[in-house]
């Protein structure tokens, strides 16, 4: 028994799973979901994900999710939707329905208005 290997030989990646993979991230599946639709373990998914072209199309896939949702909502925010362009604002740019507190500058301004004379 010395000398031998354990387990299962290695899964090969092929185009197709390639293609799936980046398809499915496209959809917005999880990673899990992305191993059960390929028929592979979730560690196996975790390993190939190191390997740059696969990393790269889960990524890419990834992108193209993001762009089709956000310009989405860019759309719908251009557009009027006042509940969509609060939404856009918010996760882009920061805004808040928070309180905020005015900064205190220290700094004192004094308008001086003459007096009318006629």
């Amino acid at each position: 028994m010395t000398g031998k290997k354990r387990g299962r030989p290695p899964i090969a990646v092929t185009d197709a799973a390639i293609s799936r993979i980046e398809e499915a991230a496209g959809l917005g599946y999880t990673l899990h979901q992305i191993a059960v639709l390929i028929d592979v373990s979730d560690s196996t998914l975790d390993r190939w994900l190191v390997h740059p072209r696969i990393k790269r199309a889960y990524e890419r896939g990834r992108l193209i999710a993001l762009g089709k949702v956000s310009g989405t909502l860019f759309n719908l925010a251009c557009d009027g939707d006042v509940v969509a362009a609060i939404f856009y604002l918010k996760s882009q740019f920061g805004w808040t329905d928070k309180p905020q507190s005015e900064p205190e500058t220290g700094s004192q301004v004094v308008f001086y208005i003459p007096e009318r004379t006629e």
